[in-house]
Parts: C-alpha cells; structure tokens; sequence
C-alpha cells in the first residue's frame, strides 16, 4: 500500500483544517448578523412606538371601550393542531388558503357539515379567518405562534381585540372589508380565534387603479386617526406590485377597491373620533327641548366612554334595566335584540354587551348613518341598520326576512320613549319575539301599555318607573309574550 508523503499529507490536513474553520466562521458571521439584524428591527420599532399618539395608546390599553361579548361556537371535531386542521379541511374537499399567520376559508367553497351551523349564522358572503394560535380572543395576537416577531411590532399591534377598531375604520373609510365578528371556534377543547370577514370576489387591479386607491390610502393616513404600523408604509413588502402583494381586490359587486390585509392597521386614540362623532350628530340624534347650557342641541344618549353628555343616562338606563331582567330571570345569551327607534345604538350595544347574538336597529337615516359609525368606532361588529321614517305601518319584518332565523324563544325588542311617535307598530304580529322592553315617555303612566293588548297578549314580567340624565319620571317595564 502507498502511503502519502509528507508534505502531502500536511497539506491535506491544513485544507481540510481550513474548511472546517471557513464554515465555521461563516456561521458565526451568519449568526452575529441574524442578531444585529434582529436588534436593529426591534430599535427601528422601539423608536416608531415612541411616536406620541403610540404612547397614549399604551396608557389606554387597559380601557376597553366596548365589551362585546365574544361567541364561542363549538364544533364537534377532535382537533390538536393545526396540521390536523389543515387535514380535516383537506379530506372535507374545503378549497381554503393557508399563509403564515392565518388559514382563510372562503364563503361557498365546499360544505363542512360541522360548521353548516356557523356559516347560516353569518351573511351569505362570510369568509372565515382562523389564526394560526391555540388561545382566545382576549389573549390572542395576530401571530402564528410557532413564529418570531419583533417585540416592539408586538407591542405596536397589540392583541386582536384592537385590531377591530381599526379594520372598522377602514372599512368607513372605504379602504377595507367589513368585519362580521371575532369569535372563536371551539374543536373540542382546541380552541382558535377567528375573524368572520366579508369576501371580496374580484380581480387584482391594474397599475392606474392602485396608484388612485395608494393616493387615497394616504390621504387616510394623513388624517392620522389610523397608522400603518411599519415607518415607510409605501415601500414595504405589502403594498408592492399592481395586486400589493395579493392583499388589494377589485370587487366584482361594486368596483371598489379593498385592501384586505387589516392587522398592521392601529387606531392608536379611539376616543379622539368617538368624540368628533358625538359633535357630528348632536343635531340629528337630539329628541326634545334645546338647552342653551347644554349648546343647544345635543346627544339624545350619552357615550360615556368618552363622556359625551346627552339627555338620557345611558349608564343609569343599563342599571334599571338589568334590574328588571334579573327581577324577571331573563337574559340576553343567544338572543337577536331588535332596536325601534335605536338613536345613536348605545341600547344595542348593551344588549350586544350582555351577550345578544346579534341587534338590529331602525330610526331616521342621518342618525342611523351617525349611529353606524359609533358602534364602528367602538369596537362593535354584529349589527345591522336601517334607516327609514318609522309609522305605524312600517314593515319590520321585511327588513329582516331571510336574513335571521327568529324565533318566538330568542328575540328581544326594545321599544324605548317612541310609543307617541309612531304608536305600536302593527308588525309586532309578524315578528316572533319573547320579550319586549317598553320605555314610556315623561309623565307616563303603565296604562299606555293597553294599546299594545289589541295586537297580542302580554304579561308584564316586571316594572319600575325611574328619571336618568335630563329626564324625568317614565315607566319601563319588560312584557313577556304570552
């Protein structure tokens, strides 16, 4: 056998010396990059969030000003993961779109028996936005959990529940999708938040069309009541290309253009608009006598989230009224809340609060449209309004047919201070409903109520009579239908 020589063999030995130590010096350069790299990202974050309006957002983070309260459909599959999601979905024949954070089902793309009841729940053109994390709504970020993110941008988006806020003023500001909800799915213990979204059926745009909707994202953003959370908003990844990284659609319906990718949007000081809204609409929601000490005209209720006062006390309104569904042991977990004569919504919004599926109100178009973008404001999502001039003869039901299931065990109307307006309407015999909460007006007596025996019969469950806010003395009593 041939040995090699000497000088050959050290020379063999010093390349393969030098290999070694040339990839193992590349990989600490690799590696003390990565670091730099990642120290840099979260500097670049750090000194963003140090902008005012992110400060104050972190001051207020501990005050909610809506308490919707979240929906948790169970569904009857063993579920451990995600990849066993995936799987269930694959062998159910559902055409879905998984990306790194979420895993989108959209609307009439294969039927899954065990959630046929979810997708009746929702409008007909609900897609399904289920985040890669196994924790609730209130615990959740918008994240895949099994991924890294920069802890500054963590704290800049914070949990889901802002993210509502924001989508909800982009979708005023005709930027992007309505949202329908933030709820959760519940796969036997494997629990996930899940953003209901309207799905826009459309086509990318051309180049024309994104540069209009890009000078109009920017006008929204120079209000600076939303921020994009990346400095350069323009130049990154998301907003590149015709299409914006696959995330801007014209719709087919209406030839808008949507920007559907919502989560790195922040609506850093709510209240700021809450309040401009309450200015807006203090002449179209008032009802009754101007005062000279109040401005004139002002808020028929109060947002006592941002202080704004009006004639009636909303929060001393939710206290009597909670103490009559108590008194009559009812509740609102399950039920459709239908408002006649909603105002500004914020009985909608208590009913949403103590646990109603869904709320439905009707008064004049501005204070509807008015109304609309409050609730937008505060975080509210399952509603629906109508604007219309109510009569005696207006038709409810019409508004509502097809849309919801009702039944006699689930709706709940709210009839509150409008009965000398309009009277009772005679659809109360074409709507099923439960209960109805019956607001008399000032100086009032329970006996108005007698008009409402020529239209169905009625127990009254419990009564009181009380003053709020600017007003005086009035029955409210909840009836329960016979």
């Amino acid at each position: 056998m041939k040995y090699p020589s000497k000088q050959k063999a050290v020379k063999s030995i010093k390349r393969t010396l030098l290999r070694f130590t040339g990839r193992r010096i590349t990989k600490a350069v690799q590696r003390i990059y990565q670091i730099l790299y990642k120290i840099f990202i979260e500097i670049k974050y750090i000194i963003y969030s140090l902008r005012p309006q992110f400060f104050l957002r972190f001051l207020r983070r501990t005050q909610r000003n809506t308490s919707q309260k979240v929906l948790r459909w169970h569904i009857d599959v063993d579920i451990r993961n995600f990849r066993e999601l995936k799987k269930y979905f694959d062998e159910a024949g559902v055409r879905y779109a998984a990306g790194k954070h979420t895993v989108y089902i959209p609307p009439r793309t294969g039927r899954i028996p065990a959630l046929n009841k979810i997708t009746g729940f929702y409008p007909a053109d609900a897609g399904f936005k289920i985040l890669k994390t196994n924790r609730s709504v209130e615990d959740a970020e918008y994240k895949n959990e099994e991924l890294s993110r920069p802890w500054g941008r963590s704290q800049l988006l914070g949990k889901v529940t802002e993210n509502v806020g924001a989508s909800n003023y982009l979708e005023l500001k005709s930027v992007g999708p309505r949202i329908y909800d933030l709820t959760e799915f519940d796969f036997n213990g494997f629990v996930v938040p899940v953003f209901i979204v309207q799905h826009i059926n459309g086509r990318a745009p051309d180049s024309e069309e994104t540069k209009e909707f890009k000078r109009h994202l920017r006008r929204v953003l120079e209000e600076k009541d939303v921020v994009y959370a990346h400095p350069q908003w323009e130049t990154h990844v998301d907003f590149q290309g015709d299409s914006c990284h696959g995330n801007l659609i014209k719709s087919k319906q209406n030839g808008q253009l949507y920007y559907v990718d919502f989560q790195n949007f922040i609506l850093p000081d709510s209240s700021r608009v809450l309040k401009r809204i309450c200015r807006e609409s203090r002449a179209s929601s008032h009802f009754g006598t101007k005062h000279i000490i109040r401005g004139g005209s002002y808020l028929y209720q109060s947002v006592d989230s941002v202080n704004a006062y009006g004639k009636r006390s909303t929060k001393c309104r939710e206290r009597v009224m909670s103490g009559l569904f108590t008194q009559a042991d009812a509740d609102f977990d399950g039920a459709y809340v239908l408002d006649i004569g909603c105002n500004m919504g914020m009985m909608l919004a208590w009913g949403l609060d103590q646990g109603a599926r869904w709320a439905l109100g009707w008064d004049r178009p501005q204070v509807v449209k008015q109304a609309y973008q409050l609730l937008k404001i505060m975080g509210y999502t399952r509603f629906d309004l109508y604007g219309t001039d109510l009569n005696n003869d207006y038709k409810v039901s019409q508004d509502i047919s097809g849309r919801f299931q009702l039944g006699n065990e689930n709706v709940i109307i709210f009839y509150l201070a409008v009965h000398r307006h309009i009277g009772f309407l005679s659809d109360l015999v074409s709507i099923p409903w439960k209960y109805m909460l019956y607001e008399g007006h000032q100086g009032e007596e329970l006996r108005e109520l007698d008009s409402l025996k020529r239209i169905c019969r009625f127990d009254i469950a419990a009564y009181t009579f009380y003053e709020d806010g600017d007003s005086k003395r009035r029955p409210l009593a909840l009836v329960r239908k016979r």
